[in-house]
């Protein structure tokens, strides 16, 4: 601030200003003998004036009354609670506050969900919006930046909304792509795909099978010159070629149809012959393999049938010891309902198997703990309650003495128990109010009336309620997070009745 005060006046320890006739010793004489008598008057009349406007302006601060016997003094208004209000309600009037908090927690879900791997120029365009309200907010524009912000979510929200419509329109698109041999817009599409899910695997199959697209036209093609030259088994061996890269290219499929009903008749005899050789030497998907020849070859012949159920019974043998094999593998990983559905299988093929009776019964214990487990941590917030956390702390202990436990259930056990903790754990609550609230809090006991108060609350929902007479009541219901560190609340009474 400057150094002078109402009126023009120089503040010192005490008034320019002197009485009339007062001797050079009171004061500065020279000069104030020179001040004309309505000049001095004129002068004292603004100081009265301006000591009005500053009680007006400031009604709760309390002026000293000055001592006649002694020089006055003019103190400065106290400021800093005046700027800490004018801050308050600036924070209270600025409309895009929520509003960013809001963009904010969709920028971290459109983070998660991968919108910019797959959103392109719409979410490009939404960040513009963004950086846009960022700067009116910068500039303390703070209208323009909530309007920039509500677009902002409106079409982030969109954009978040559409993800299933894009990845369905990205695999259609990728499968149309395929079809019509375009490898370069297939990989392009399936991609698309991928980075809405990355866990599709129909989206996976697409982009491998778009990979090999080129190949297999190339590949095609020489089977088709084969063809129209003659050579058909060197074209039927192109043709198989082409399948094993993608089974399910259709033209390929169909032309190895046709020319295997041409070559009926030449390879049948050699075809059984290799089905036998391949049984003897425990080939079966080889002789598996030879045997749809023959069916096509000659489905209704007895040599077929007679193939077709020695086959049968090697496969049976073969597919439980698979199907164990898979079993026991999936049991390793914590594939609980993977093995149960093995297991199952198993027991289709052959009802009184022991591996598939015992398989299936440590596969349902494990499965039904899997899924307790995963059901208690996924919600946390039931853990609030005594009984239900008392229950989820047995079947902690439970999962404590399943051996081997394997990594799956390990995580599970760390998780289950720090989640218990944490619902026992009380958490530091901060409520602000006026003063004239009266404030109670259910199950919990009265508040009464306060500025600021910390209470210790367990986690879990709370409902408040503040009273204050002559105006509407207040109920809020607050919850209690074990999120770590204090957590604050306002609760007043401010519409009138």
């Amino acid at each position: 601030m400057n150094d002078t005060g109402f009126g023009g006046m120089k503040k010192t320890g005490k008034p320019d200003l002197a009485p009339p006739g007062a001797s050079p010793g009171e004061g500065d004489a020279d000069k104030q003998s020179s001040f004309p008598l309505l000049l001095i008057l004129f002068l004292l009349i603004l100081l009265l004036a301006a000591a009005g406007a500053v009680l007006f302006l400031f009604p709760g601060q309390s002026a000293k009354t000055p001592d006649r016997s002694s020089s006055a003094t003019l103190s400065e208004p106290d400021h800093p609670p005046i700027e800490r209000d004018i801050k308050s309600v600036e924070t209270e009037v600025d409309p895009s506050e929520k509003l960013h908090e809001t963009l904010l927690s969709l920028q971290v879900r459109a983070g998660v969900e991968n919108v910019p791997g797959w959103g392109g120029e719409k979410y490009q365009t939404i960040l513009d919006t963004v950086v846009r309200g960022d700067d009116y907010r910068a500039g303390g524009d703070y209208q323009q930046a909530a309007t920039a912000y509500e677009a902002a979510i409106g079409e982030l929200r969109e954009l978040l909304d559409s993800r299933e419509t894009v990845f369905q329109a990205a695999l259609e698109q990728g499968k149309k792509a395929l079809a019509e041999g375009n490898s370069r817009k297939a990989a392009d599409q399936f991609a698309l795909a991928l980075a809405v899910d990355p866990a599709s695997s129909e989206a996976k199959t697409g982009a491998g099978r778009a990979a090999s697209l080129d190949k297999i036209m190339i590949i095609y093609a020489e089977a088709k010159g084969l063809l129209e030259s003659g050579d058909l088994k060197g074209a039927e061996r192109k043709l198989v070629e082409l399948l094993a890269l993608d089974n399910n290219f259709q033209p390929g499929r169909e032309s190895l149809h046709r020319l295997r009903r041409s070559l009926a008749d030449l390879k049948f005899k050699e075809q059984m012959s290799a089905f036998y050789r391949a049984v003897e030497a425990g080939r079966l998907v080889e002789a598996g393999s030879v045997l749809k020849v023959l069916k096509i070859l000659r489905r209704d012949d007895e040599q077929v049938t007679l193939a077709a159920g020695i086959l049968a019974e090697k496969e049976m043998a073969a597919r439980i010891a698979l199907l164990r094999r898979e079993a026991e593998t999936l049991s390793k990983k914590e594939n609980w309902q993977g093995a149960l559905e093995v297991y199952n299988k198993i027991l289709c093929i052959a009802p009184e198997a022991l591996a598939g009776v015992n398989g299936r019964l440590q596969a349902s214990r494990r499965l039904k703990l899997d899924g307790r487990l995963n059901d208690t941590i996924s919600r946390p917030q039931r853990l609030q309650d005594d009984a239900y956390r008392a229950a989820a702390a047995e079947l902690l202990n439970y999962a404590l003495r399943i051996e081997p436990k394997g990594q799956v259930l390990g995580s599970q056990i760390n998780k289950l128990d720090r989640l218990i903790a944490a619902a026992s754990t009380p958490v530091t609550v901060s409520l602000k109010s006026d003063n004239s609230t009266d404030v109670v809090i259910y199950h919990v006991g009265r508040m009464g009336r306060f500025f600021s108060r910390e209470i210790i609350l367990k986690p879990g929902a709370y409902t408040i309620v503040g009273t204050r007479v002559g105006f509407r009541d207040v109920r809020k219901i607050i919850q209690v997070t074990p999120a770590g560190g204090a957590m604050s609340f306002s609760v007043r009474c401010e519409e009138p009745i």
